[in-house]
């Protein structure tokens, strides 16, 4: 988890905020992370594959060739470097390792979601999976 600290003037006091959880920089390229708001309405769709991790950008690639950009909930993922894993709850799936993705496809890709922290400028962002929950095959 990175810890950030936002300090403000204000006139006749000071402010600084103590944000918990991922780092909300794109820039940011030692998480590769692409995170969304959470919400209560998930998508229920199951998608089964291999996480891949290529150029800062996470992927879901399956049988096929096929492969979508994995934006995760935030702030229910961690990214677990020394690892290369990713949590999401209870579950952790490592690059390279098959799991089950709970989630939906993205109808537009990555150019109308609210990001959280955006996948970097590299990433194919033309198909994208909302995941909502990770599970092992």
């Amino acid at each position: 988890m990175v810890n950030r600290y936002i300090c403000a003037a204000l006139p006749g006091a000071g402010a600084c905020l103590l944000l918990l959880g991922a780092s909300c920089s794109s820039g940011d390229r030692a998480n590769p992370l692409a995170l969304y708001p959470a919400s209560p309405e998930g998508h229920m769709a199951l998608l089964r594959g291999t996480l891949e991790l290529e150029d800062s950008c996470l992927y879901v690639a399956v049988e096929g060739g096929e492969r979508w950009l994995a934006a995760f909930p935030h702030p229910a993922t961690e990214w677990i470097a020394g690892d290369r894993a990713v949590r999401v709850e209870d579950t952790v799936l490592r690059v390279g390792e098959k799991g089950t993705f709970q989630g939906g496809e993205a109808g537009t890709g990555s150019t109308a979601i609210p990001w959280v922290q955006a996948p970097a400028e590299s990433c194919d962002g033309s198909r994208v999976w909302l995941v909502t929950g990770l599970g092992k095959p």
